[in-house]
């Protein structure tokens, strides 16, 4: 399966290459997550999964976990994004129970960038397990737009998260605030490594320039 997976790579190899008209059509920060979190999508497809499940907080309350969200580390991606600073992302709950998602960071040039998605509750999670995609809505018919948003834990007071997907190649350490305390960082990590991810590689986004 490594030979699929390198043919998968070539894809997003290949997006500078796209004629230009094809790629204005779609915001740099979109095209970055589509690379980041669909293509990934496609290698875990043809390689396969091993291991048990990781385990979701028992409940998420939807209604509070909506808002704004700073990024303070993540799992380095294949495809990082245009950011030059500190990734935010906003979640508004819908009657119908969905989730508005807009992804959003300063580019080297200091601009907004941003990426709009939606995210859907997988059925008897209690709030717990996500499928969010930030494609554009055209394309959101195909089953691999949709990538996993597990919430792995969320405090009492909704003011930090921790969140990965099934697969454990993605793991974000989210807060209300752009900054944690070194304790809850330290605590956030070691709850990740008790769960299999490589939390050893976390990129802070303290340390983006």
């Amino acid at each position: 399966m490594q030979a699929a997976g390198g043919w998968v790579r070539l894809i997003g190899l290949a997006w500078p290459l796209l004629p230009a008209h094809w790629r204005a059509r779609v915001s740099p920060l979109t095209a970055s997550a589509v690379m980041s979190i669909g293509l990934p999508l496609v290698e875990r497809a043809l390689g396969g999964r091993t291991g048990p499940d990781p385990v979701t907080a028992p409940q998420v309350d939807l209604w509070r976990y909506a808002g704004t969200w700073y990024e303070v580390a993540r799992l380095p991606t294949p495809f990082e994004g245009p950011c030059a600073g500190q990734p935010q992302a906003h979640y508004t709950l819908r009657a119908d129970g969905s989730l508005d998602v807009e992804n959003r960071c300063r580019d080297a040039q200091g601009l907004w960038r941003s990426a709009s998605g939606s995210a859907r509750v997988v059925p008897g999670s209690a709030g717990a397990k996500l499928r969010v995609s930030l494609w554009p809505a055209a394309w959101r018919w195909l089953p691999l737009a949709w990538a996993d948003y597990w919430i792995l834990h969320v405090d009492d007071h909704y003011s930090e998260a921790l969140v990965g997907d099934r697969h454990r190649h993605t793991l974000w350490l989210l807060s209300r605030r752009p900054t944690l305390p070194e304790a809850r960082l330290q605590h956030l990590r070691q709850l990740a490594l008790q769960q299999g991810y490589a939390a050893e590689r976390l990129q802070f986004a303290a340390d983006t320039p």
